[in-house]
């Protein structure tokens, strides 16, 4: 499967400055607010790509 350069705008915001004060201060920067049955979703995801590896 061919890999695409992703056009994300937000993808050029990442830097190693803010990739720092984010890990530094959790809950401090980006937070966000996501539904239980997103959560729920998105844990069956990952459970499944753990399971893989």
């Amino acid at each position: 499967m061919p890999l695409y350069t992703s056009g994300c705008k937000d993808m050029f915001k990442i830097n190693l400055k803010n990739l720092l004060n984010t890990l530094k201060k959790p809950g401090k920067y980006n937070l966000m607010t996501i539904s239980d049955e997103v959560k729920k979703d998105a844990k069956k995801a990952l459970d499944r790509m753990l399971t893989l590896v």
